[in-house]
């Protein structure tokens, strides 16, 4: 036999004994039930009618905007009530103490309560824009009039259609950090596990007699990796196929550019996280030290998950965005973000990826060694450190 039927030997039995274990076949129930009960029944639970809005107007100028904004809020399915207030400081007091939502002022100059809000300011722009042209209504002929009309009626049906998309845009960018930082980490561990099993089980002292160490290590990721992605894309297809049949959930432009983008880079994200939690399960032998030892390569994963959430996500054309998110370990998490945010280019995600295959080469020798060297040895957790000395001194006495 070859290398390579030697290493797909050991995948065919990950794969086999994991896909028949009861744990398996328990949590994709469990996942499956999740995905199409979330489809179908979570927009009927999100229904809560109409936003409501109070904004408070001061200046004369302003006060003459309030049928205007209340009329291009209902036509955007937004019921907004306004109030007027003598002066700009009552006006963002009230704002401050959560009394109304937001306060116009004569510039004109908008104040919100959240500044992630997006919805109002959109109603009170155009509300202004409509205003303006229906003030110069009275200087044009009927056929003038008719076709600013058609402008403004445009200009609200089109906002109710940029917020849809900015909403979701973030739903889609969140989602695919989500399931891509639980699918890496439920099969990274399994082969943190996997490895810890092994010299437990002291299974690893007869494979030896006649596989060489990268072989079981190799096919074990291998095998891991595959039912992994098979899985992720099992999810993925009946999710897709729940909402098509349903029609319960109107699937946006930015999903289909999306949804290409997640299996690529969760096995770019798997198989560096993969030999990193193979490093973390070579310095220990038994489960209860997994987890321990296993600590840094999860803060990283998790680091990486938080910052597509609450840096890429606000900002993803931000400076920190750009350069951070080229890094392996954070690019699996945060360059399909940016692609449903549309914040990168094509050269970003070309770097990312070459930045990734330089990681994931450097972190797959540096399990093969720790690995080849740890395999047979029990007792205490060792550290990094230790065992590449040890590494050393096993090859200066050969």
């Amino acid at each position: 036999m070859n290398t390579l039927s030697f290493i797909w030997l050991i995948a065919s039995r990950e794969i086999r004994e994991r896909f028949r274990s009861k744990a398996f076949r328990i949590s994709t129930a469990v996942v499956l039930v999740l995905i199409v009960g979330a489809i179908l029944i979570l927009p009927m639970l999100g229904d809560d009618g109409p936003s409501r809005y109070e904004i408070g107007l001061v200046g004369t100028e302003q006060e003459t905007l309030a049928d205007q904004l209340v009329q291009t809020a209902r036509e955007t399915g937004v019921e907004l009530t306004t109030k007027v207030f003598p002066d700009q400081e009552s006006g963002k007091q009230a704002v401050d103490e959560g009394e109304i939502d937001a306060v116009l002022t004569d510039g004109p100059l908008l104040t919100v309560k959240r500044n992630n809000d997006e919805q109002l300011p959109l109603i009170v722009n155009v509300a202004i824009y409509q205003e303006k042209l229906f003030g110069i209504f009275a200087d044009l002929d009927p056929v003038q009039q008719e076709k600013l009309a058609l402008l403004a009626t445009e200009s609200t049906a089109s906002l109710e259609e940029i917020e849809q998309d900015a909403e979701s845009v973030l739903v889609i960018a969140s989602s695919s950090s989500v399931i891509l930082f639980l699918v890496i980490q439920m099969y990274g561990g399994a082969v943190l596990y996997g490895v810890v099993e092994e010299k437990t089980t002291r299974a690893a002292e007869v494979l030896l007699a006649t596989l060489k160490p990268w072989y079981l290590l190799g096919g074990k990721i291998l095998g891991i990796g595959l039912l992994g992605l098979g899985q992720l894309i099992f999810f993925l297809a009946v999710g897709l196929g729940t909402s098509l049949i349903s029609n319960q959930v109107e699937l946006p432009d930015v999903f289909w550019t999306t949804l290409p983008w997640i299996i690529p880079w969760f096995l770019l994200g798997f198989l560096f996280y993969a030999a990193s939690f193979a490093t973390a399960g070579s310095l220990t032998s038994r489960p209860e030290d997994a987890q321990n030892t296993a600590v840094p390569v999860s803060f990283a994963l998790m680091g990486a998950y938080l910052f597509s959430i609450f840096v890429v996500g606000p900002n993803p054309d931000s400076m920190w965005s750009r350069t951070l998110s080229l890094l392996p370990p954070i690019a699996p998490m945060t360059v399909p973000s940016r692609i449903a945010h549309g914040g990168i280019t094509p050269l970003e995600i070309a770097i990312a990826f070459a930045f990734m295959l330089v990681g994931i080469y450097a972190m797959t020798r540096l399990a093969g060694r720790v690995y080849a060297t740890m395999l047979l040895r029990t007792g205490r957790p060792v550290k990094l450190r230790e065992a590449l000395a040890t590494e050393k001194t096993t090859l200066a006495k050969q």
